[in-house]
C-alpha cells in the first residue's frame, strides 16, 4: 500500500470525496446519496486501513434515529404491527458498546424542517437505552450540530409521549450548532407546545453544552422562545443567532458579545419591543415582522452599525408607497449611515392588493447611506423611476 494511504487525513479526504456534490442532509437527489452511502460502505468492508476513515464519513450525517437502532443485534428488536422497532429482550452491556461504536461517529443530527428524528421507533426503545447513559451522558457524545424538530401531535402514538424531554440527551459537551424548530399542532395549525416539564429543561441547556456558537429557534412558541432566552443569556461563544422575541435580558446578554455577527429576530404578533445598542461587530441584522408597523415598534429603541440589514413584512394590510416612504426614513435614523451597504426588504402582500407605483421620492429616505450598493426587493411595485433618476 502507497505510503500516502497511512496519513489519516487523506484517507478522510477520499471517503469524504465519495459524496461529491451530493448535500448529505438534502432530499433534493435520495438516488444519488444512496449510491454514495452504499459506497462508502463496502469502502469500509475493502480493509482495515479504510474502515474507520469510511464509517466515520458514513456516521457522520444522520437524519434519524432509526439507523441506529438497526445497528443492533437482530434478536433484540423487531417491528411491531405499527412498524415501529421495539425490543423483543434486555439490552445487554455488549448491545450498548455496539450502539456506542456508531453513535460517537455522528456529527449531525438531524435536517432542517425535518420532524422525523424518531420516526418508527418505540419511545420505550429511546427510554431503555437512555438507562445505560451515565449521569450527564448523552447519546452521541461528539456531536456538533443537531436540527431538533418536534414531531407533529400526530405523529405520536399517546398523548403523554413528549419527545422534547429527550432533548437533553442529545446536548453533548461538543455541540456547537442547534436548531429548534416546534410541529404543529393538526388541531390548530399553530405551533406545538411541550409541556411544563419539558419546557423547563430549555432554561438549562447550556449547562451541558457550553460551546454553542449558533443557535436558531424557528416556529416556536413564546412559551418556548422565552425558555431559550435563559439559555442564550449564559452562552458566551454566540456568532449567529436567530429566534423569536427574545427576553430584555438575552438581548443585553447578546449586546455585550463581541463574537456576534448575526441576528435575526422573528416577531409572531404586534407589540414586541425592546431597548439595545448593539456593537460594530454585529454583521448582519433580519427581522422577520407580520405588518411595518410591527417592525418600527421592535425597532424604536435600537441602534444598528451591522453592513447587512434584511427585512421580511408578511401582512394582510395594504400599504401606500408613502407608507414605504416613511418606514424608510424611520430606518435612516436607526442604522448607521456609514456602515450599511446592503439591504434586502421582502414584503409579501395581499393577495387582493394591487401594485404600488413607487418613484424616487419613495426611496429618498435611503440615500442618507452613503455607501449603500445594493438594494434588494421583493415587493411588487411599478417603479416610476427615468434614466435621470
Amino acid at each position: 500500500m502507497h505510503r500516502c494511504l497511512h496519513i489519516t487525513h487523506i484517507l478522510y479526504d477520499i471517503a469524504s470525496n465519495i459524496y461529491g456534490h451530493v448535500d448529505p442532509l438534502s432530499t433534493k437527489n435520495l438516488p444519488g446519496l444512496r449510491q454514495a452511502r452504499a459506497d462508502l460502505a463496502s469502502l469500509a468492508r475493502t480493509c482495515r486501513t479504510f474502515r474507520d476513515p469510511a464509517l466515520d464519513v458514513l456516521w457522520s450525517f444522520l437524519t434519524s434515529f432509526h439507523p441506529l437502532i438497526r445497528c443492533l443485534p437482530q434478536d433484540l428488536w423487531v417491528k411491531d404491527d405499527g412498524g415501529s422497532l421495539v425490543f423483543t429482550r434486555p439490552l445487554s452491556s455488549s448491545d450498548w458498546v455496539i450502539f456506542q461504536q456508531y453513535a460517537q461517529r455522528v456529527r449531525i443530527f438531524g435536517r432542517y424542517q425535518d420532524p422525523f428524528l424518531f420516526e418508527y421507533i418505540g419511545y420505550d426503545v429511546l427510554r431503555t437505552l437512555s438507562r445505560f447513559l451515565p449521569d450527564g451522558g448523552c447519546f452521541l457524545p461528539n456531536l456538533r450540530q443537531l436540527n431538533w424538530s418536534q414531531p407533529q401531535d400526530h405523529m405520536c402514538k399517546s398523548s403523554d409521549t413528549d419527545y422534547f424531554l429527550l432533548l437533553p440527551l442529545f446536548m453533548g459537551p461538543h455541540l456547537t450548532c442547534l436548531c429548534l424548530e416546534s410541529g404543529l399542532c393538526v388541531r390548530t395549525g399553530l405551533p406545538s407546545e411541550p409541556s411544563t416539564s419539558a419546557l423547563s429543561i430549555v432554561p438549562s441547556l447550556h449547562a451541558s453544552s457550553p460551546l454553542i456558537k449558533n443557535v436558531e429557534c424557528m416556529g416556536a412558541s413564546e412559551k418556548i422562545t422565552q425558555s431559550i432566552s435563559e439559555s442564550i443569556s449564559q452562552w458566551p461563544l454566540l456568532e449567529y443567532v436567530e429566534a423569536g422575541a427574545l427576553s430584555q435580558h438575552a438581548i443585553a446578554h447578546l449586546c455585550s458579545l463581541k463574537s456576534l455577527k448575526h441576528l435575526g429576530v422573528h416577531l409572531d404578533q404586534e407589540g414586541h419591543h425592546t431597548h439595545a445598542k448593539f456593537p460594530p461587530t454585529l454583521e448582519s441584522f433580519k427581522i422577520v415582522a407580520q405588518s411595518l408597523t410591527a417592525c418600527r415598534q421592535y425597532l424604536e429603541d435600537i441602534h444598528l452599525t451591522c453592513g447587512h440589514l434584511s427585512i421580511q413584512i408578511v401582512s394582510t394590510e395594504f400599504s401606500s408607497a408613502s407608507s414605504f416612504q416613511q418606514f424608510f426614513s424611520f430606518l435612516s435614523s436607526h442604522l448607521s449611515a456609514s456602515d450599511l451597504h446592503t439591504v434586502k426588504f421582502v414584503y409579501h402582500r395581499p393577495y387582493d392588493g394591487g401594485p404600488v407605483d413607487w418613484s424616487l421620492e419613495t426611496l429618498r429616505p435611503l440615500f442618507v447611506f452613503k455607501n449603500l450598493t445594493t438594494f434588494h426587493s421583493s415587493y411588487y411595485c411599478a417603479t416610476k423611476l427615468s434614466d435621470a433618476d
